[in-house]
């Protein structure tokens, strides 16, 4: 039931988010026929930097807002935790635009009130989508994801392809799609009802900042590890390295798109399970079909990402297939540090995440200046895998206190090996071994799954007859 329960939620975030996620997945290589690989690099770079601003201005509340819903969903708490998390953001946005203001004038740079305008935007939004979960409206919150995405390809369309704009048509699209998510989440989420200055609590507002401030600088560990090798790229390398780097990342988006939605739903379960006598057993079941379903994505993906990239980015960009397995590898260990990650959360101790990742995001931060000059963007994706690594090796050992979980380390080592004969397979110039190469994943990942498959498929198969019956 508990298993039911994970897989049911993620399903229902999983409806929304896919689909918005893998249109801008496909728009991505889109642009790149419309765009240069300079222009590709600085695009990347301005929401590279553009994204260190907004843990400021949010304090990520996230995290804090999740936690108190959890805790307690009736109207009053809605209210109290609504209103003072909002009270919290327009003070800070208050104060960042006072400092933008005078910083912008030493800064030579052509979108600089673009770029304002985005950072508030793709501030609040976060705030709003995650009391939308923390409410319990998953469907409405998954459903947000797709207006975005709708949203931000018919601008980008229209400004690549009518308009010829370039980076700027890009931003504005961005600005305009979340403009149009956040009045939805207003009015349907019915949110003006749990907005009222009577909630207004100094002592709630502490609480909330306290807990969320140890989370603030985790964040940027988090910027760090995903953003640091950006411009160690761009610093030793230059744009057009830098535009390929991009690309490398987007095959990989494949896995952080399955990853993200077990996470979404996962963090709201575990914190629920946790006083569960049976807790270890199931967290246990949960990681191993996780671990089993994450290798075989990735597996399939590494086998596949040069026939794909082939056929879908223009060909200045088609050497982005080379670093996949690390990036995807990266993104595994990421996802491992995060799944182990919750016993922090449970136990309020977000010192210890912001600790480890603060690790990890110096340990690839320093990887990649040795690297990166030496090795090209080899060195950096090595130096992200390696840095992951390290944060998930030091979580799975200090939450040990927490949980005892049972980790599968003979599947995981016969997955990863499979994993490194497909990238290998992928450096012979043959279309047939490409092919085989195609199957030869599919038939490992069927076999290393085939058990949750086919217990899936059995309840889809109970659903659907039980459903022909009562009608």
């Amino acid at each position: 039931m508990q298993s039911k329960s994970l897989s049911s939620v993620t399903i229902i975030y999983g409806i929304g988010n896919l689909a918005s996620k893998l249109i801008s997945f496909v728009l991505v290589f889109v642009i790149t026929f419309y765009l240069s690989k300079e222009e590709v690099g600085k695009y990347d770079i301005i929401l590279t930097t553009l994204s260190l601003f907004i843990p400021i201005i949010n304090l990520q509340l996230t995290d804090g807002i999740l936690r108190w819903l959890l805790d307690n969903n009736e109207d009053l708490n809605k209210g109290k935790v609504l209103t003072n998390s909002l009270l919290i953001f327009f003070v800070n946005s208050l104060i960042f635009t006072i400092v933008y203001l005078i910083v912008i004038q030493f800064i030579n740079e052509d979108y600089k009130f673009i770029i304002y305008i985005l950072i508030l935007v793709q501030s609040i939004s976060p705030l709003l989508q995650i009391f939308l979960r923390g409410t319990g409206k998953n469907i409405l919150f998954a459903l947000v994801g797709v207006i975005y995405s709708f949203c931000y390809t018919g601008f980008t369309l229209v400004s690549l392809l009518i308009l010829h704009y370039k980076v700027d048509g890009l931003l504005m699209a961005n600005i305009f799609a979340t403009i149009i998510t956040i009045i939805f989440i207003v009015i349907y989420g019915k949110l003006f009802r749990y907005i009222n200055l009577k909630y207004v609590e100094i002592k709630f507002i502490k609480e909330i900042i306290i807990y969320s401030l140890p989370i603030i600088p985790n964040a940027y560990s988090w910027w760090l590890y995903s953003s640091a090798n950006r411009y160690i790229i761009l610093y030793f390398l230059g744009l057009e390295f830098s535009g390929i780097w991009a690309i490398s990342y987007k095959l990989p988006t494949i896995f952080t798109i399955f990853s993200g939605l077990f996470f979404m739903a996962w963090q709201e379960k575990s914190i629920r399970e946790f006083e569960n006598p049976s807790r270890d057993q199931y967290f246990s079941s949960v990681l191993k079909n996780f671990l089993s379903l994450s290798l075989g994505m990735i597996l399939v993906i590494v086998a596949s990402s040069k026939t794909i990239l082939y056929f879908i980015v223009e060909k200045s960009f088609y050497s982005s297939w080379k670093y996949t397995s690390l990036l995807l590898m990266a993104s595994f260990f990421q996802s491992l540090a995060l799944f182990y990650g919750v016993g922090y959360l449970y136990a309020k101790e977000t010192k210890k995440i912001l600790y480890t990742t603060l690790v990890g995001s110096l340990a690839s931060i320093v990887l990649g200046i040795i690297l990166v000059p030496f090795i090209g963007l080899f060195g950096a994706a090595i130096a992200s895998l390696l840095g992951f690594f390290i944060m998930f090796i030091m979580r799975l050992i200090q939450t040990r206190k927490y949980f005892t979980i049972s980790f599968p380390i003979n599947k995981s080592i016969y997955l990863i090996s499979g994993i490194l004969v497909c990238d290998i397979l992928n450096y012979f110039e043959s279309f047939y071994l490409q092919i085989s190469n195609i199957v030869f994943a599919l038939l490992i990942f069927y076999f290393a799954n085939r058990k949750f498959i086919q217990i899936k498929v059995s309840l889809i198969k109970i659903k659907i007859l039980n459903k022909y019956h009562d009608s």
